[in-house]
């Protein structure tokens, strides 16, 4: 009767030690789910709003690239110069903060920079909830005296 009880004591304490060693593992595996969850969230929003001022530098860069090359008003090369020069002159060449309405937190600003009489530097700076994000676009003078992409811009 003794080595029944005694082994039964035994298998009893051994149940409770793996119980314990079992609650204790899934304990530490929750509490770094939990940790995984609360510090991969701000990575995320970080993530998210470099990509939305991403996107903001962009959106004003090209939109300046495409209305220099496309001169979609037709202006002769002429026109263009003083159009140019216009711009570059008003607040030494930086537009205002242009807001999308798809993004009201976020705007970007496009300065404008001539290298020299056939090239020009579009510089855009993106801003989405206090992350900045920085573009520039080279359009060079064609000799028939329109604009294109520089043939080293990608």
């Amino acid at each position: 009767m003794r080595e029944h009880t005694f082994s039964k004591q035994r298998k009893g304490t051994t149940a409770v030690i793996l119980s314990s060693m079992a609650l204790i593992v899934f304990l530490l595996l929750g509490t770094g789910a939990v940790q995984m969850g609360l510090f991969s969230r701000p990575a995320e929003n970080a993530q998210f709003h470099w990509l939305q001022a991403r996107f903001l530098a962009q959106s004003g860069a090209d939109a300046f690239a495409h209305w220099m090359v496309g001169n979609p008003e037709s202006l002769t090369e002429v026109e263009m110069d003083e159009r140019l020069s216009a711009i570059l002159a008003q607040n030494q060449g930086k537009s205002e903060p242009v807001s999308l309405d798809e993004l009201p937190d976020g705007n970007f600003i496009i300065t404008l920079n001539r290298i020299d009489e056939n090239r020009l530097r579009i510089t855009s700076t993106g801003e989405y909830q206090s992350v900045t994000e920085q573009l520039t676009i080279t359009l060079e003078r064609t000799p028939d005296g329109a604009w294109q992409r520089a043939e080293d811009e990608t």
